[in-house]
């Protein structure tokens, strides 16, 4: 096959499916003599993948990703990752001689999890990227086992961040009553009139009341750590 572009385009308009996905990618990077051509790289997939070539699927949502397509970018890595496995194999052997369904269904699933992972035509969602990442990495693609182990990271610190924060927001909410309390007391040992002791012991009583509250919430604080405690432990299990 020649690497002249124009010799190179007259095959793939003759049915050449390999001349199709070298045109494609040419144009997706500047490649060997052409420039950057989204435009064109993604006609030249778009023929690759009419003609049932299930590696070009990927390469289709790549060049729609890179123009800002990013809902027609979801359809084709969609339509191929929910292919089944055999039907994929078989696909694939009518267009290459050893390329194994789980290096393409793996590329296609790490660039449908960066799309969840970014928010780029979805909601951001950790919890999906990490998904199809390690499904990604299950078929031996090591930047989604690197990249799985990055965002598992991050939401456990999230996490702990999340947790932290609840537990000082009890806490304040503890020191806030415990200071009312205080003033409470305060006030009621300048107090000499009938009314002024009556007003106190209506605060003291009222202290009483804050006091069994603060125990009560203490006890409902040490309760939310052990389960978060073992929330987070369950967590890490899960996902070992």
């Amino acid at each position: 096959m020649s690497y002249n572009l124009e010799d190179m385009k007259e095959s793939a308009l003759e049915g050449d499916n390999g001349a199709r996905m070298t045109l494609g990618w040419r144009y997706l990077d500047g490649e060997d003599g052409a420039k950057v051509d989204l435009d064109e790289a993604l006609k030249w997939f778009e023929m690759s993948a009419a003609d049932g070539n299930p590696y070009a699927f990927t390469y289709v949502g790549i060049a729609n990703e890179r123009k800002g397509y990013f809902k027609e970018a979801i359809q084709w890595y969609k339509k191929l990752i929910e292919m089944d496995v055999e039907t994929l194999q078989n696909s694939l052997n009518n267009f290459f001689d050893d390329l194994n369904y789980k290096d393409v269904l793996a590329m296609a699933q790490y660039q449908y999890a960066t799309l969840f992972e970014d928010g780029n035509g979805v909601t951001k969602d950790l919890d999906e990227a990490l998904k199809w990442h390690l499904k990604a990495a299950d078929n031996g693609l090591a930047i989604s086992r690197i990249t799985a182990d990055s965002i598992y990271n991050l939401k456990k610190s999230t996490a702990e961040v999340e947790n932290l924060a609840r537990k000082q927001k009890m806490k304040d909410e503890v020191q806030r009553i415990e200071l009312e309390v205080s003033n409470f007391s305060s006030a009621g040992e300048s107090s000499n009139s009938l009314r002024e002791q009556q007003l106190l012991d209506q605060q003291r009583r009222h202290a009483d009341m804050q006091g069994l509250a603060i125990d009560i919430i203490k006890d409902r604080l040490g309760q939310i750590e052990n389960e978060l405690w073992r929330h987070n432990m369950n967590d890490i299990w899960k996902n070992k």
